[in-house]
């Protein structure tokens, strides 16, 4: 007698809500939902092909998805799908990729569209930002060499190109020989690059010292921010930006605090140098979210206590935050930083927006095998996307 043989595969799925026109052109379809959004779209992808990170812009997308080749190397697709005003969705290559397709709605650059890359075998997307006209990638090629691509408006020197662009193609950023970037950021029209030996670079849009080098110009040339202990991890909002120490126990924070985003204890309308913020708190900081007007920390301790604390709209001065609630009890949440004035979190069934009480907007289908891996959230959408298991015969 023959015996049935049964492997599990992972399905990943795309749900997405808001006014986004992206949504189509990804081949999503609308489905009525079951929460608090009147319309969810789905895409259920291939069972070979993992959705590995997920990137909101204003009014773009990015997802990275990877397969395994028949050789067992990995190979990456990055599609950029939105609003297109600035070319903000690339045009021609970065490194030597191949631009698959595009496909727009209508004619005009204003109008929705979609760009598809894929990377060359072995080559791998470290990190994709997004900002509101611009967008960057930084690549490992196959000798795990990084290079940093940028893409869309220049017009502030957020694409750290010499030349003033409007509608910039993929073009190389000239890094400094010594400066190995692990990490790029993007606020609405300012860039933050991390460095391996920890240093901070900018460029960009500055008015309200978002560029952290003490001014209010803009800055179009790729220019270091003096902070005194190496950072690991740097967080941006639409005009500011956080910048977090390995151990969590420094962190410092520069540009627009109008309404104490920058986590200083009060209002201040532009802080052009990083300060050090959260000096009194015990714990170090493990997570950050960012928003517009708003910043979550949550503070925790290996095995011990942890809280959150907020600051921004309604609440300049700090005030602990309890966190969302999740039906299953997890309480591995993670925080979300967005592109609008409320903040996001999540758990393994559940996302969350609020700033100091929270509002479940999703739950997953099918919560005993469905768990969420990546959400992003755009000035007026949102996309999660999940895992689950299907089984083969």
């Amino acid at each position: 007698m023959s015996k049935s043989v049964t492997k599990a595969a992972r399905i990943a799925t795309l749900y997405g809500w808001g006014r986004f026109p992206g949504f189509r052109l990804l081949g999503a379809a609308p489905t009525p939902d079951q929460t608090s959004n009147s319309q969810t779209w789905i895409k259920t992808f291939q069972p070979n092909e993992s959705v590995i990170r997920v990137s909101a812009g204003v009014k773009h997308l990015g997802l990275v998805m990877q397969r395994l080749n028949g050789n067992g190397t990995a190979q990456q697709t990055v599609e950029l799908v939105g609003i297109n005003t600035s070319n903000q969705l690339g045009a021609g290559q970065f490194l030597s990729t191949t631009f698959e397709s595009a496909s727009s709605e209508s004619k005009p650059p204003h109008a929705a569209a979609l760009h598809r890359y894929v990377l060359p075998a072995g080559t791998t997307l470290r990190s994709l930002a997004l900002g509101r006209q611009h967008t960057l990638a930084l690549v490992d090629g196959q000798d795990r060499a990084p290079s940093l691509w940028a893409a869309g408006s220049n017009h502030f020197g957020q694409s750290f190109q010499r030349v003033h662009h409007h509608r910039l193609p993929w073009t190389a950023v000239a890094l400094p020989p010594s400066l190995r970037t692990v990490d790029c950021r993007t606020g609405f029209d300012h860039s933050v690059l991390v460095a391996r030996d920890g240093s901070v670079w900018t460029a960009g849009w500055s008015a309200d010292g978002q560029a952290g080098q003490g001014t209010e110009s803009n800055v179009t040339q790729l220019g270091r921010v003096e902070i005194p202990d190496p950072i690991t991890r740097v967080f941006t909002g639409a005009d500011h930006a956080l910048a977090v120490s390995a151990d969590g126990r420094h962190t410092f924070a520069w540009g627009n605090s109008e309404y104490g985003q920058c986590a200083t204890g009060r209002k201040e309308d532009k802080i052009l140098r990083p300060v050090r913020v959260l000096e009194r708190e015990e714990l170090p900081v493990t997570q950050i979210a960012t928003a517009a007007t708003s910043s979550m920390f949550a503070l925790s301790a290996i095995g011990g206590e942890s809280r959150w604390r907020y600051f921004g709209f309604d609440n300049p001065e700090g005030c602990d935050v309890e966190p969302p609630v999740a039906d299953d009890g997890a309480k591995g949440l993670q925080l979300v930083s967005t592109q609008h004035h409320y903040l996001a979190a999540h758990s393994k069934t559940d996302v969350f927006t609020g700033r100091t009480k929270w509002e479940r907007v999703f739950r997953v289908p099918d919560p005993a095998r469905e768990t969420i891996c990546h959400v992003a959230c755009g000035q007026d959408f949102t996309v999660v996307v999940t895992e689950r298991e299907a089984a083969e015969v």
